[in-house]
């Protein structure tokens, strides 16, 4: 009985578990089911609030998918909206910032251009010096006793030219006179002989005709009385006395033409006299022109002399004024190695002491930024050596090349691997010596076209291409860039000032329909 009643007991406790493990097993069945379809909800979710509109995002990767909306509009052969800027004026602030050190463009050897004695030196190693600022005087002694003679020299030498000019003065003034009086004589002695020679032909003409009258007159007679002779009218007397009456003519005849030869010996004398007159009139001509010729040739040998003599004193008194050796410009006495009482030189070996003038601020940017800075743009620096001082200069000076770790392996102190140097003269009088490390910080504002930076597809250097809408169509157009500067890309070529330009065209291909 006791194991009848047993069985019953354990049967009844079956027949109520059964029922609770159905229920087990159910609830085991859903929740399988729910953990298989909750990532299918999941994703469905997520496909309608995330998936879907990323499609119609041009800025979503899956914009330029084939699901997404312009793969769609171009299947359907419908127009893809677009978004569209439009090209214009910006100012675009581009500001850089560089290490850089103060260095000195010319680092000046001060030596002596003449040999001396150092007698006193103005100068300290570190001292800030001025154009024109006396640095060292040698001894003047010697010098000064070589001016003094110099002076004398151009004295003696300005006093012979003056007796040469003189002299020369009063010689042709002298022999001017003499061909003047020269000339005088030549007159009267052409006056003289051109009368002497009117009276003898007048005289001699007179005579000779009346002697010539009276001879024919006489040898008529003599014929005449011939004749009558022979005919017997006349004694033979009559005819000797007109025989000594024609011999009588003829022999006034004979002395009126050796009188003629006596006036021509005189006329004869009075062109001797001439010629004289003449050759002497030559002779003071050909002295005068001598002295002419002779007497400048003089003045400027003395001249010469004068000027030699003046050249020797300037040169004197330039080496007097080089016993002070001056400042060639402003600048800083970065090495001083004289000391009173030496010998120095211009052949000396060593400077007697170095001047760095144009002492700028040399910038070291990166390579990235090349042609970033021009001439004219303005800096602001900052010294370390002066913290908290800020200081404004402008660009002097580009160098656009690209220094390498090779080219300045040796550099100690701003790394300038792969930079390129551009130079900054300070606005303020600030006494800057070389070697003072900071930083440099150009900003300059460019008015010039830009577009959006998500407008543009890059391509290589500087290259760049946009869509632009032309007849409802998408057409790309070539472009050339600049900088980027606030998310605006400035336009160097290919877009005009108002012309409109697509936003995010990477989904685009060439002849899309596209509407705004």
């Amino acid at each position: 009985m006791i194991s009848l009643g047993a069985n019953n007991s354990s049967k009844n406790n079956n027949s109520k578990k059964k029922p609770k493990n159905k229920l087990k097993h159910l609830l085991n069945r859903m929740v399988l089911m729910s953990l298989v379809l909750i990532p299918f909800a999941g994703m469905g979710f997520i496909t309608m609030t995330v998936l879907g509109p990323s499609l119609k995002n041009p800025e979503a990767k899956f914009y330029g998918s084939s699901k997404g909306y312009p793969a769609k509009q171009r299947a359907a052969g419908e127009s893809i909206v677009v978004e569209t800027v439009t090209v214009g004026e910006t100012d675009l602030v581009q500001s850089l910032s560089a290490p850089g050190e103060s260095v000195a463009l010319e680092s000046i050897e001060v030596r002596s251009e003449i040999n001396g004695i150092v007698e006193a030196v103005f100068v300290e190693e570190g001292d800030w010096v001025k154009t024109g600022q006396p640095l060292v005087q040698l001894d003047q002694s010697s010098l000064l006793d070589e001016v003094r003679i110099a002076e004398n020299n151009v004295a003696n030498d300005q006093q012979n030219l003056y007796s040469v000019i003189e002299s020369a003065e009063n010689d042709i003034a002298k022999l001017a006179a003499d061909v003047e009086k020269a000339e005088r004589r030549v007159a009267n002695a052409k006056a003289r002989l051109a009368t002497g020679l009117a009276l003898v032909e007048d005289r001699q003409s007179s005579a000779q005709q009346s002697a010539e009258a009276q001879l024919n007159n006489a040898a008529e007679r003599l014929e005449r009385i011939q004749g009558l002779v022979e005919q017997g009218a006349l004694s033979q007397f009559e005819l000797l006395k007109a025989e000594d009456e024609f011999a009588q003519r003829q022999h006034e005849s004979f002395e009126i033409q050796q009188g003629n030869l006596g006036d021509n010996e005189r006329a004869f004398s009075d062109k001797d006299f001439l010629i004289s007159r003449r050759l002497q009139l030559q002779r003071a001509q050909l002295s005068l022109e001598r002295a002419l010729t002779l007497e400048p040739g003089k003045i400027e040998k003395a001249q010469l002399r004068l000027e030699t003599r003046q050249a020797q004193l300037r040169e004197t008194q330039r080496n007097l004024e080089r016993t002070v050796v001056k400042a060639s410009n402003s600048g800083l006495i970065s090495v001083l190695s004289v000391d009173q009482g030496e010998l120095v030189g211009s052949s000396s070996r060593e400077p007697m002491m170095l001047l760095n003038q144009d002492i700028l601020f040399e910038a070291f940017i990166d390579q990235a930024q090349l042609n970033q800075v021009e001439e004219g743009d303005v800096a602001t620096v900052r010294l370390t050596a002066y913290p908290g001082e800020v200081f404004t200069g402008r660009v002097v000076r580009v160098n656009p090349t690209i220094e390498t770790e090779h080219a300045k392996q040796n550099k100690v102190g701003v790394d300038r691997q792969y930079t390129y140097s551009v130079w900054v003269e300070m606005d303020e009088d600030l006494q800057m010596p070389p070697g003072l490390q900071g930083y440099v910080q150009f900003g300059k504002v460019d008015t010039a076209l830009s577009i959006p930076e998500h407008t543009l597809i890059h391509l290589s250097g500087g290259e760049g291409m946009v869509m632009v809408i032309e007849n409802g169509k998408a057409i790309p157009r070539s472009v050339k860039v600049g900088a980027l500067l606030d998310n605006q890309r400035k336009v160097i070529d290919g877009l005009a000032l108002g012309e409109k330009v697509i936003l995010n065209p990477y989904a685009l291909q060439p002849g899309d329909l596209v509407s705004e």
